[in-house]
């Protein structure tokens, strides 16, 4: 079964993928590589979905509306079962998760600040 990205790059080639990724790439202004990469994955990149690019518009165009943009950005995100061995998974840090982390080492910060001065005034009274 194909994704809608794989759909536009065949339709794109004329039933030829590697036409149609030579194309796509040349379009997009990105190399052959990236774009085989993208059909490989059966998927546009996440800058697709962050408002950073705008292949999808350029992909649609290229299809004359055949597959819609809304076809193309509707292919899920990969699984985690699909990540391919040895590669490095990021996790995302959403806003709330990164003031946690900062709440929590401002607290061990100012526990480490109390402790020295509990041990400094300990050590001045002997």
């Amino acid at each position: 079964m194909s994704t809608p990205l794989q759909q536009a790059i065949e339709i794109i080639g004329v039933k030829k993928p590697t036409r149609g990724i030579a194309i796509v790439a040349d379009r997009c202004g990105v190399s052959y590589q990236a774009a085989r990469k993208w059909f490989n994955a059966g998927r546009l990149p996440r800058t697709e979905w962050t408002g950073e690019t705008r292949y999808a518009e350029i992909i649609e165009a290229a299809t004359d509306g055949q597959i819609t943009r809304q076809q193309l950005l509707s292919t899920p995100a990969r699984s985690e079962s699909a990540t391919p061995p040895g590669t490095v998974v990021i996790p995302v840090v959403t806003p709330e998760r990164r003031a946690e982390e900062r709440r929590d080492h401002e607290r061990r910060d100012d526990e480490r600040r109390d402790a020295e001065r509990r041990g400094s005034r300990g050590r001045a009274s002997k």
